[in-house]
């Protein structure tokens, strides 16, 4: 079996490379759980509601957050549309909101898992700032965009409802695989060997296939199709001309004549029966 040196950006996964820092992967574990109320301030705070008639469809909501640490309340409160009583403090939310809410937190579990569990490679701190700086930007446009829906014409609740049924199955269909990865990995039977089963078996790049899908979806459930198409279009771009080339390239040099073998058995790089 071959090897090969880590790839010099430092912005990228260390590949063949694993070192175990502890600063970098604990700088990404919080900043990406701090993605959740920085993302619940965006949609709860509507900054452009005051320039239209009608909050998000629909109105009114339901209490879903209960029993909050009242040290964390005060807090919690400069951001967040929390009502207080003598036992209890509740967060309000929309049935729409709740939602992209829960999008927006699977998101983050499965970036934890992945630090957590999943990653064999070193991490760097750069790795860690635009892992997730760049995620609160992008999401928080996207939710941004959601305060919109009320006057927006490409927006509409069947399409709203049919990205949430899109986004989070990719989700979890990604960890799945990088899950199943990680247990063929950690078997030493299996050293010098490409995971080409179940996920694996469908595209070559199925995580970062998922990764398009739930682009588009997230998109799409904030502002309708062409959203989507912007959204998951960044998605779409990184993969073919920056990630995708440098992975396949690592692998070729890595797996040689196993990862010619596999490129004919899987032909599709990232969307099964598409490309």
């Amino acid at each position: 079996m071959s090897t090969t040196k880590p790839k010099a950006d430092p912005t990228g996964i260390q590949r063949g490379d694993y070192s175990n820092p502890k600063l970098s992967p604990a700088l990404f574990f919080i900043g990406r759980l701090m993605n959740i109320p920085i993302q619940l301030a965006i949609l709860t705070s509507s900054p452009f509601s005051n320039m239209f008639p009608r909050p998000p469809p629909p109105s009114g909501g339901a209490p879903i957050l209960r029993h909050i640490p009242s040290s964390m309340a005060p807090f919690l409160s400069r951001i967040l549309p929390l009502t207080a009583s003598a036992t209890t403090v509740t967060l309000t939310l929309t049935p729409y909101q709740a939602i992209i809410t829960t999008m927006s937190a699977v998101l983050v579990a499965k970036h934890l898992i992945w630090i957590a569990y999943l990653r064999r490679e070193r991490l760097t701190w750069q790795f860690a700032f635009f892992g997730t700086l760049p995620e609160w930007i992008f999401e928080g446009l996207e939710n941004l965009l959601f305060t919109f829906a009320a006057v927006n014409p490409f927006w509409s609740p069947s399409l709203f409802y049919l990205a949430a049924a899109m986004h989070i199955p990719a989700v979890l269909l990604e960890l799945t695989a990088e899950i199943q990865r990680k247990i063929f990995k950690d078997d030493p039977k299996n050293k010098g060997k490409l995971c080409t089963t179940g996920p694996w078996g469908l595209a070559r790049h199925i995580n970062y296939g998922c990764n398009i899908i739930y682009g588009f979806a997230y998109g799409m459930a904030c502002g309708g199709i062409p959203a989507g198409i912007i959204f998951g279009g960044v998605y779409l771009l990184n993969f073919v001309f920056n990630a995708g080339p440098s992975i396949e390239e690592y692998c070729q040099e890595r797996y040689r004549e196993k990862f010619d073998a596999y490129c004919k058995k899987v032909p599709y790089k990232y969307i099964p029966w598409l490309f």
